[in-house]
């Protein structure tokens, strides 16, 4: 919370990929966002499962311009396994 991260990588708050546990009670709010192309990513490969994970008032700035990011690409970016796709509920 209040806080501010930088990453020129495709996502600068990012969790799960090799995750076989299961996650819990993440929370990431008014925070800004520096000089990413996406600010958030949650990604199921190995069967680890998310929960209760809040992600709101959020600022993403653009690294050439420090303006916030506009357009077609979302900046929360969800990644299902290919094996047995997560459920996910009320992701926005």
């Amino acid at each position: 919370t209040n806080c501010t991260l930088r990453s020129y990588s495709v996502g600068t708050f990012k969790i799960g990929t090799e995750t076989v546990d299961d996650i819990e009670d993440i929370t990431l709010r008014d925070c800004t966002i520096i000089d990413s192309n996406r600010a958030i990513g949650i990604i199921s490969r190995d069967g680890g499962r998310f929960r209760r994970l809040l992600f709101s008032q959020y600022l993403l700035l653009s690294a050439a311009t420090l303006t916030p990011v506009t357009g077609d690409a979302p900046t929360l970016f969800l990644s299902p396994a290919d094996v047995a796709t997560p459920l996910w509920r009320r992701a926005r």
